[in-house]
């Protein structure tokens, strides 16, 4: 698949990172945000993984490296947004930004080019396919709020997290907090990126169900604004996630990009085996 990207669009990406990463460095050195080791380490680790990515990766495979950057870069703004680092947070929210405003050139530009192609061109998304890529970013890449506050914001945040499991009944909180901090940051893998993607959504439904279910949002009614929060938002997420079991990731993710390149494994083929593709009219 064909990606035709703005570079000016992806340098300015890079820069406003790059801004936030400097921020970040001056607050972590002078130690001025009193934020801990392990929640420094990650901020800084995260958002040169994410710069990384946009600068050497996406010129070469526009989806991996925008993917792999995206996640980065938001994993990196919890950690800062947990620890109170305004002067990161107020960057990475314009950074967010640009990668929407990437996302929604590059889907432009496919379609643009689908119009000027033959019918039925196979190397062009549909608007249905690009909508459906859009909702599986979203829902795929907001796991990776939920684990970071979980695995990478500090141990004050990860405490926090087993106080309120305790409170729920849980056994052995601070390990179930590892857990589910591990559940999520696979299902951001998984569904995000769209790696395995069907075996992954399946797996992060069962996920979503048994912390529903932990979290006595069963007990609570239906309607999320109850008392406790009921199970109406839980399962809204797990029939959405439901829905990739079916479509598989699509084109845009890490399974296309070994898919087109014959690097997927025979035995993980069946994982891409009868993904829908609407025609076009």
């Amino acid at each position: 698949m064909h990606i035709e990207y703005s570079k000016g669009l992806n340098m300015l990406t890079i820069a406003v990172v790059l801004l936030s990463l400097a921020a970040g460095l001056y607050e972590v050195v002078l130690g001025h945000g009193g934020i801990g080791s392990s929640a420094a380490f990650f901020l800084i680790a995260s958002l040169a993984v994410s710069i990384a990515s946009a600068a050497l990766l996406i010129s070469r495979e526009f989806r991996t490296g925008f993917l792999l950057s995206l996640l980065a870069m938001l994993i990196g703004w919890r950690v800062a947004g947990l620890n109170d680092l305004q002067i990161v947070v107020v960057p990475l929210v314009c950074a967010y930004i640009l990668y929407l405003a990437q996302f929604a050139n590059v889907a432009r530009n496919d379609l643009r080019s689908a119009r000027q192609s033959a019918p039925g061109t196979a190397h062009h998304l549909t608007v249905f396919e690009w909508q459906l890529t859009l909702v599986r970013l979203l829902v795929g890449l907001g796991f990776a709020i939920h684990c970071a506050e979980k695995l990478f914001a500090g141990s004050e945040t990860h405490m926090a997290a087993a106080t309120d499991f305790a409170g729920l009944g849980v056994p052995y909180p601070g390990v179930f907090v590892w857990l589910a901090g591990a559940c999520e940051l696979a299902a951001a893998i998984g569904v995000g990126l769209g790696v395995l993607t069907r075996l992954a959504a399946l797996l992060t439904a069962v996920y979503l169900v048994t912390a529903t279910a932990l979290g006595g949002h069963f007990a609570n009614g239906y309607i999320w604004a109850n008392d406790g929060g009921g199970w109406e938002y839980p399962f809204i997420w797990v029939a959405l996630v439901l829905g990739f079991v079916v479509t598989g990731a699509g084109r845009f993710s890490i399974d296309g990009v070994l898919r087109e390149s014959n690097r997927l494994p025979r035995f993980l083929r069946v994982f891409w085996k009868g993904s829908s593709r609407p025609a076009r009219p």
